[in-house]
């Protein structure tokens, strides 16, 4: 992601807020007034309550998505379809990543806690993909889930029925074990479009990584 949003700078592409904008509310009503006049995305260097820039609609419009994908704009559909049919191991942007070098352990606190909706009880991380694996199989699956943070401790998640999640969850605690999940912010684009086609909901057998080449 970080590569992709260097190459919007570099053609003038990409909005840049250098003021301070407010986490409540500000920084999504910024947000979609800019995507309906610019339909640019958007990089907030300050965000209050915050020390970490947020990044926003990087995927807001179908020609950047193609254009991650490696395709015509007009193409776009035909080629969707496509990428959910891979088998695992062969798609497109199979390639060794390493781990990255600026890792940090922190608490949640620390990252930008949004609050996006005037009835929103509190910030809630929207985009993020949860990362679980099938408690048998071990296959990985990736789904988003909005998330809203109550503490360092806790995020209330709705898990709405027959999603893999949930069952995944489901028969864990049938086992009599929790199910451990990872949150991905800002995963590499090809994780984040691997999330999507609906094809996959019906083969739990497939692991959507190995689909995006990310396994």
């Amino acid at each position: 992601m970080r590569q992709y949003m260097e190459q919007l700078r570099a053609r003038g592409q990409l909005l840049e807020v250098q003021r301070e904008v407010q986490a409540r509310h500000e920084l999504a009503a910024v947000t979609q007034a800019a995507q309906r006049r610019y339909g640019q995305a958007i990089l907030f260097h300050h965000v209050s309550r915050t020390k970490l820039p947020v990044l926003t609609n990087i995927y807001g419009s179908r020609e950047r998505l193609a254009e991650i994908l490696g395709i015509a704009p007009g193409d776009f559909c035909r080629q969707w379809n496509q990428l959910a049919s891979l088998t695992p191991g062969d798609g497109p942007f199979k390639r060794e990543v390493g781990m990255p070098a600026d890792l940090i352990d922190a608490p949640l606190s620390d990252l930008p806690l949004l609050t996006y909706a005037e009835r929103d009880a509190a910030p809630y991380f929207t985009s993020a993909i949860f990362l679980a694996r099938e408690p048998e199989t071990g296959v990985p699956n990736l789904s988003f889930h909005r998330s809203m943070y109550v503490s360092d401790q806790e995020l209330r998640v709705r898990l709405a029925p027959r999603h893999h999640l949930t069952l995944y969850h489901e028969k864990a605690e049938q086992m009599g074990r929790p199910l451990e999940a990872a949150m991905l912010l800002g995963p590499p684009p090809q994780v984040f479009h691997h999330r999507s086609p609906h094809q996959l909901l019906r083969r739990p057998h497939k692991s959507r990584l190995a689909c995006g080449g990310a396994s």
